[in-house]
This record gives structure tokens, sequence and C-alpha cells, in this order.
């Protein structure tokens, strides 16, 4: 439950815009760089589902296929990382 839009991802509530940049974020400046959700159910239809499920909340995924939809952990239009 660290993470809103992963615990929407798995039933929670649906995060809003800042909680999702703030994920992102916290996210890149803890060593994570990238976010990838696994559609472990068979099918085209059930993916493409999932995919606008998520596309729908987080934005265009960077890669998408194979049963995975991922996203990188730094968006752009981010603030520098504090690195």
């Amino acid at each position: 439950e660290r993470y809103g839009m992963v615990n929407y991802a798995q039933g929670g509530i649906l995060p809003n815009s800042s909680v999702i940049a703030r994920d992102f974020a916290d996210m890149h400046n803890n060593g994570i760089s990238y976010l990838a959700f696994l559609v472990p159910l068979p099918g085209e239809d059930q993916f493409q589902r999932s995919r606008k499920r998520i596309e729908a909340v987080l934005g265009p995924a960077d890669a998408a296929g194979d049963g995975v939809i991922g996203y990188r952990t730094q968006r752009p239009g981010a603030l520098p990382s504090k690195d």
C-alpha cells in the first residue's frame, strides 16, 4: 500500500494525479526505474481491457505487449531526481 497506483492495480481506490506523480517520483528516487503491470489472465481481449484501464489512469504506457504494461518512473516533465 506504499504506492497508490500499485494499490489501485490490485483492486484499491483510484489515485489522483498528484498521488500518481508522487509515486513515480518516489519510485525513481528509490532506485526503481521501471514499473511493470502483469496481466495474468489469458487472451488479447483481457489484455486490451486491462491496458485501457491502466492507461486511463496513468497515461500511455512506455511499452505494452505479451501480458506486460510498463512505465518508466522518470516521467516527462518531472522534476530532476535528488541524486
